[in-house]
């Protein structure tokens, strides 16, 4: 179950030792229902800004569905990122100076969409190549996220574990099947789980090398949250590693803003 942070101190030590952490009832609603509404705007084809990167699956009833930059395309969406005392909370748990948000990507997951609706056992940093150093992810709910609409599910201070996963991978809907094989590659490692059960004005945040995966929602309603990409002064790019324009955008604070 989640539990929110009660001090500044309390958030950083929860951060390094876990490898996530959770600011609950911290942001502003009316922000957050306005974004909400961008969301569902986009999903609509409907952009007051610019056009996402990428809009997978969508409208697709059996499928997780996922836009990506969706702050470039919703004017609600950017200023709920940019706007919302997020830079201060990454500032706190992280220690850094400069904070950017370099990418976005809604996860929309439809009612009662099963399995094919889940998101794998991963890390972040497996995934992102072109990137190195320091890395966090936030993770926002725009609706309730009960133990049975699909909640993201942190392994406990894996990120301090420093093994390589051969069965890891957001791709993979089997959690079952998965994580048996995870486990059964490290059987030395105690894995320990813990649920996001979040509510709309709460944040989580988590390390690069976390393992985390998310559940099939199994509600008679959407699952609806927004992940975003945090870069510091230490985070630098890769050569030679393909980064999908986010290099020729990073110092433009209309994709990319400053926290």
């Amino acid at each position: 179950m989640a539990k929110g942070i009660k001090t500044e101190f309390e958030s950083r030590i929860n951060y390094e030792t876990n490898g996530f952490v959770f600011y609950k009832n911290c942001l502003c609603k009316d922000v957050l229902n306005k974004a909400l509404q961008g969301v569902l705007a986009v999903r609509k084809g409907f952009f007051n800004k610019y056009r996402p990167s990428s809009l997978i699956s969508i409208n697709n009833p059996n499928q997780i569905q996922r836009i990506t930059q969706i702050h470039h395309a919703n004017k609600a969406v950017f200023e709920m990122l940019s706007q919302s005392g997020i830079g201060k909370m990454v500032r706190t748990i992280t220690g850094a100076k400069n904070i950017k948000i370099w990418g976005s990507q809604l996860y929309y997951k439809p009612p009662r969409s099963g399995i094919t609706g889940q998101v794998g056992f991963h890390c972040d940093a497996e995934h992102l190549p072109f990137l190195t150093g320091d890395m966090i992810t936030g993770w926002i709910p725009l609706t309730s996220i009960s133990d049975n609409s699909g909640p993201l599910v942190y392994v406990n201070e894996s990120h301090k574990w420093q093994v390589n996963f051969k069965y890891s991978g957001g791709e993979k809907q089997n959690l079952t099947k998965q994580t048996k094989l995870m486990q059964e590659q490290h059987p030395g490692v105690e894995w320990v789980e813990t649920k996001a059960l979040l509510e709309v004005g709460d944040i989580s945040f988590h390390h690069k090398d976390v393992l985390h995966c998310s559940t099939q929602n199994l509600s008679n309603a959407p699952r609806i949250a927004i992940s975003f990409g945090i870069m510091t002064e230490k985070t630098k790019f890769v050569d030679n590693q393909e980064d999908y324009g986010i290099r020729k955008i990073i110092n433009n604070p209309e994709y990319s803003p400053e926290l």
